[in-house]
């Protein structure tokens, strides 16, 4: 995300309002991540160069407990997205409709001048 925000900003490839959405996004996404697991995860690397096996275990079991808090938050903004996306195509197919009626107005009119 990151990368995509320098690039475009570099490049001047998205609108202000856009390149806000997609920090904001990135921010979110970097919530998801906790720095208890970034931690566990130098303490193990530490741990595996020093052989020390109770300090592996002790980081493994941290780690296990931080994945399964980032699976279900990852889960929570699956279902938030889907229902997002839901209402996306919802809004579509009420301006499709909104498009339909127009027409069919449009149509019956010309149909009434030519009576």
């Amino acid at each position: 995300m990151n990368e995509l925000s320098n690039e475009s900003e570099k490049h001047d490839l998205f609108s202000p309002d856009l390149m806000k959405k997609f920090k904001e996004l990135s921010e979110l996404i970097q919530d998801v991540f906790p720095n208890e697991m970034l931690n566990s995860m130098e303490k193990l690397q530490q741990a595996l160069e020093e052989m020390d096996m109770e300090t592996i275990q002790n980081t493994l079991k941290d780690l296990a407990e931080n994945i399964e808090k980032i699976e279900q938050d990852l889960d929570r903004y699956l279902d938030i997205f889907k229902k997002l996306q839901a209402e996306q195509k919802m809004d579509e197919i009420e301006k499709r409709m909104e498009q339909l009626f127009s027409q069919s107005l449009a149509m019956l009119g010309e149909l009434l001048i030519w009576r």
